[in-house]
């Protein structure tokens, strides 16, 4: 059995995700505690890094040697990229620097799995030469399925949820306030301080188990923001049955709903289309919400590591 040094990112939502992974492709890879251990591949969720970490470039360049270190001993290195910078419209001289050597990072692994097409694309424009391979994340069905989850009867006023873990002015909360006036909508995690929350229901920073029960609640998912690498709140949602509203300008939403949804436009327009279209969008969830479920995506990880061990 291939052995894998897991290296996890501690901070953030998408942690959610990276927990479901390890546990997922537990059984397929064996798992060794110890970065100075005997394994096959070191994976790495890009650089491990907290939010201060992340502010000093010395640790970057320490962390890299690091690995590259670990690479020459004859140890297989995969790569799952998270962001860059410039990306986030944050173009300081010191950001671009980080950026750098995350490129270099990428360009010396083995194998890199990007989380979407969108996000290849962007890493490639800021200088990644590999080939890469495109794997979307996927939910944790412990929690997100259709247990408990009843669909709208076209009779009950729609129930509308969105969710972010940032109050970033890419996640659009303006537009989930919009909505608000022309129909029932919940938000779970943050809210920028000075946004009007119009008609919006607050429910606050939840466990990942609140937000799978919050969504079997609701009836649609609303994703407005934009840049998104690649929302796994898109695929808990549509493992939980919602079909969703999403924006399909810059981003890797129009990517990963494809035909589970519909595209962001005026409130009450958009409402009244995922209305017209719900009981076929739910129809067509029960036929494609494998894809969005855990076990696909680790699969196809633990396949990608396991070849590349054996090169």
């Amino acid at each position: 059995m291939t052995k894998v040094y897991f290296n996890e990112n501690p901070d953030g939502f998408t942690n959610n995700f990276i927990r479901s992974l390890h546990k997922a492709i537990s059984g397929q890879v064996e798992l060794v505690d110890s970065i100075s251990g005997d394994y096959d591949v070191l994976f790495l969720n890009e650089f491990k890094t907290g939010n201060r970490m992340d502010a000093v470039y010395e640790k970057f360049h320490d962390w890299y040697e690091k690995y590259m270190e670990i690479k020459n001993q004859g140890k297989k290195l995969v790569v799952r990229a998270i962001n860059l910078k410039q990306h986030s419209l944050q173009y300081g001289f010191l950001f671009k620097k980080k950026d750098r050597i995350k490129i270099k990072l990428l360009n010396a692994a083995d194998v890199v799995i990007f989380q979407s097409q969108y996000q290849k694309d962007f890493f490639v424009k800021y200088g990644y030469k590999g080939e890469g391979v495109v794997i979307h994340n996927g939910a944790d069905d412990r929690y997100f399925n259709t247990q408990g989850h009843i669909k709208w009867n076209g009779k009950e006023e729609l129930r509308v949820i969105s969710c972010s873990m940032s109050a970033h002015p890419v996640k659009k909360h303006n537009l989930i306030a919009d909505f608000s006036e022309y129909v029932q909508v919940s938000h779970i995690g943050r809210w920028p301080d000075n946004l009007d929350k119009k008609n919006v229901k607050m429910l606050g920073m939840l466990t990942q188990e609140q937000v799978a029960e919050e969504m079997k609640k609701s009836h649609v998912f609303l994703h407005p923001a934009i840049k998104d690498v690649c929302p796994s709140v898109i695929m808990e949602a549509t493992c939980c049955g919602l079909p969703v509203i999403y924006n399909d300008k810059i981003g890797s939403s129009k990517e990963i709903v494809f035909s589970t949804g519909v595209p962001l436009r005026k409130p009450g327009e958009t409402i009244e289309k995922i209305k017209n279209v719900y009981e076929k969008l739910t129809d067509r969830i029960e036929e494609v919400k494998s894809y969005y479920s855990i076990t696909r995506t680790a699969n196809q990880y633990t396949e990608e590591i396991c070849t590349v061990a054996a090169m």
